[in-house]
């Protein structure tokens, strides 16, 4: 797409890249950067932005969708064999199914039946099976292949019989007819010399590939056998490197494969490249070969691979890891799949998570020397302190904290030890298992003392992170203070491992407990700087949670509902830019929370649905599943979907140890119990606002108080007493003058005429 070469200078390679994409929009000059990167041109003057690596995966699949949707004219994209792609393709055609919608631009794909996506469930994706050739079509392709000189009649019927119409095997069976001497003459011209019914068809193609592969003499197999192991491509010089043999006995071997359509070229710039004819082809060459001979084969091209191109080892670490591992050279395809671990930080963190599981399978079949110790370490540190984006915590990461802990003490690694602690805790403590999270929480704030202000301040922050998500207010700004009593400023904390900085992360938060607490002039400073330095050193995911958490709930607690929207809005953006599970998830139910606020219901029962399903289909930020269920509540109620709505209000309480989300949903279930069922359901509502006034008291979510006492005069009204609901009603007036709430103060004074 951007005309590069391998001839290309990095610099050259960074113009066509710039020159592109400015074409399109100016304003991708602010990705550049993160796409230099990418594309391993990375500019030394403007370096990509330090982030978190799904924040980098979902910026890239932003200039992918832009590109696709605002590029130059109609386009057609060709993806073949889907039923060989990985993961990490797997994430970038799903961008580009997303992103044609409406372009003009047509994408086709070929797979073999078994491959199954989700993308398939777009309305825009038609599917065309690609059914087998008929006899009249098996006629003409070998009236094509033959020619129809009289002897070849009935050899049609015969190859359509075997082969079921599958054009691929038809012609393989075309070449085992020649090349044992049934056929002879040349393409177009063909005589069978053979009696037809002295014809064996074999019944599979593979033995009819294996076969003709046996037929091959020596050099030719040795060759075809040995570009097997590099791949379904390969260039020349790598196959030079491993064949034992002269140039010239390469060149006619290669030649004769040619010929036999065994191989084709695809390119001749710079170097030689060649393809199998078909995959089938190369996995029965590779089948073929004794179990010892290609393993050597394997550790022969790695070591080929790492000549050819010292310059491009991260970028090959995966490939070079796959090939020692068929070495059977287990420590170097170790250390091999660490370094891929850490190149595909940068655009695929699932793909990372699995070098690094990888790398723990290798680990434990080699000697437990101190460096393959060190090397299980720091694997189980990478994937405990990474893991909090992804969910569904459970008895994988107990296992690695457990084998991690003893490794570090065994090691004495009092840093490791600290950071696989934490760890797990914020893993827990973002999954919604909170009550199981404090307690490593707090041992890491213990084991961080011996250590350095980064890790004090890190292990302070997740022990603040448990008791925030559990809604225990007080308790998470005392302990905030008491880490911004530790020292001076550092915002450089939390930015290689998290790609964000910690420091400023903990002021935001530290705004939220001042909001919640009743104090909105206090927090909207603290929000205000936070958002700034995020935007400012490009941290999204960190500019997508505060414009969230300063968006719907803090407008809705303050009456002075303006920005939500725009707001929640952005924070979806971020969030989708960035990639992690766990923000997208928590950005939607704040949108959904904005919608429902400024008037939109239909489209507040959306969003949360969305969010809703990744709670407890995709099992992500769960600790807020009772927040969105009762949000959502609320929407169905607002939109008119009485039925829906009791549903909601009815479904039982998940994680009640996350007691400010806890409390906002009584709220919501007060307000839809009382709309559905008035004065009869006075005894429940009057129990869940009970529930809810205790959890203010335990949290100390004081901002939240005068809603209660304004939902209690709402459920007075219901029983004709009058009086008492104006006296709840000017309590509430009073509670929502002392937290701040000046939109709350302005409607409940008119109200009452005050």
């Amino acid at each position: 797409y951007f005309g590069i070469s391998e001839q290309d200078s990095d610099r050259t390679a960074r113009e066509k890249i710039a020159g592109r994409l400015l074409l399109i929009a100016e304003d991708f000059r602010e990705f550049l950067p993160v796409m230099f990167d990418f594309m391993a041109v990375p500019d030394p003057d403007h370096p990509a932005p330090s982030m978190d690596p799904d924040a980098r995966q979902r910026q890239l699949f932003q200039v992918m969708h832009r590109v696709i949707e605002r590029g130059e004219g109609a386009s057609i994209n060709l993806i073949e064999d889907l039923h060989w792609i990985d993961a990490g393709s797997e994430a970038w055609l799903q961008q580009m199914v997303d992103a044609i919608s409406g372009s003009r631009n047509l994408l086709i794909v070929n797979f073999r039946p078994e491959y199954r996506s989700e993308w398939m469930q777009k309305p825009w994706y038609r599917q065309l099976p690609l059914l087998p050739l008929g006899p009249e079509a098996i006629q003409e392709l070998l009236d094509d292949l033959l020619g129809t000189d009289p002897s070849v009649r009935g050899l049609a019927a015969l190859v359509y019989e075997r082969t079921a119409g599958n054009p691929f095997f038809a012609e393989e069976v075309v070449q085992t007819l020649i090349e044992s001497g049934s056929l002879e003459g040349s393409k177009g011209s063909y005589r069978l010399v053979t009696p037809i019914e002295r014809i064996a068809v074999p019944a599979t193609v593979k033995a009819v590939l294996a076969a003709r592969i046996d037929r091959l003499a020596e050099r030719e197999k040795q060759v075809l056998q040995a570009a097997s192991v590099i791949g379904k491509e390969f260039p020349e010089p790598i196959l030079k490197a491993v064949f034992d043999g002269s140039d010239a006995e390469l060149a006619g071997a290669l030649q004769k494969l040619k010929n036999g359509e065994f191989l084709y070229e695809q390119s001749l710039y710079p170097v030689t490249e060649y393809a199998f004819k078909h995959p089938l082809t190369q996995e029965v060459a590779l089948g073929s070969q004794l179990q010892e001979r290609r393993a050597r084969t394997h550790g022969r091209v790695a070591r080929a691979m790492r000549t050819a191109h010292p310059d491009r080892l991260d970028e090959q670490a995966a490939l070079l890891a796959h090939h020692y591992e068929e070495a059977g050279e287990k420590d170097e395809a170790a250390r091999l799949h660490r370094r891929a671990a850490y190149w595909l930080l940068k655009s695929d963190a699932s793909e990372s998570r699995a070098h690094w599981r990888r790398v723990l399978e290798l680990v434990a079949s080699l000697d437990q020397t101190p460096e393959w110790q060190r090397l299980e370490l720091e694997a189980i540190d990478q994937l405990l302190t990474n893991g909090w984006r992804f969910g569904d915590v459970g008895e994988e990461e107990r296992k690695l904290t457990e084998r991690g802990i003893a490794l570090a003490e065994q090691l004495g690694d009092r840093d490791a030890l600290s950071s696989i602690t934490w760890g797990y805790a914020i893993s827990l403590s973002c999954d919604g298992q909170l009550e199981a999270a404090e307690e490593p929480a707090q041992r890491a704030v213990v084991l961080a003392e011996e250590l350095d202000f980064e890790a004090r301040v890190l292990s302070g922050s997740i022990l603040f992170d448990v008791f925030w998500h559990s809604g225990r207010v007080n308790e998470a700004a005392a302990l905030g203070d008491e880490i911004f009593a530790l020292g001076a400023p550092d915002y450089t904390i939390g930015a290689d491992r998290f790609g964000l900085s910690m420091w400023n992360w903990q002021e935001a938060r530290m705004g939220i407990c001042h909001y919640l607490k009743g104090h909105p002039e206090t927090g909207r400073p603290l929000f205000a700087k936070s958002l700034e330095f995020a935007r400012e050193h490009k941290q999204e995911e960190v500019a997508s949670w505060i414009l969230g958490w300063s968006g719907a709930q803090f407008e809705e607690l303050t009456g002075e509902v303006r920005h939500a929207l725009a707001n929640g809005q952005q924070a979806v953006e971020l969030a989708g830019r960035c990639g992690s599970p766990l923000s997208t998830t928590s950005s939607l139910f704040q949108l959904g929370w904005a919608e429902l606020l400024h008037g939109f219901p239909n489209e507040a029962v959306a969003t949360l649905e969305r969010a809703r399903h990744q709670h407890r289909v995709a099992k992500q930020a769960r600790g807020w599943t009772d927040l969105t269920t009762g949000l959502l509540a609320e929407a169905y109620l607002a939109a008119g979907r009485e039925q829906q709505a009791r549903e909601m209000a009815d479904a039982p309480i998940l994680v009640p140890a996350a007691r400010t989300n806890l409390l906002r949903a009584r709220i919501s279930q007060s307000r839809v119990f009382r709309a559905l069922d008035g004065a009869a359901a006075s005894d429940r509502i009057a129990a869940l606002l009970a529930d809810a006034e205790r959890l203010v008291e335990e949290g100390g979510a004081r901002a939240y108080a005068p809603l209660v006492v304004e939902e209690r005069a709402r459920l007075a009204a219901l029983g004709e007493t009058e009086q008492e609901a104006r006296a709840q009603l000017r309590r509430a007036l009073e509670l929502y003058r002392e937290v701040g709430a000046t939109g709350h103060v302005r409607r409940l004074g008119a109200e009452l005429g005050e």
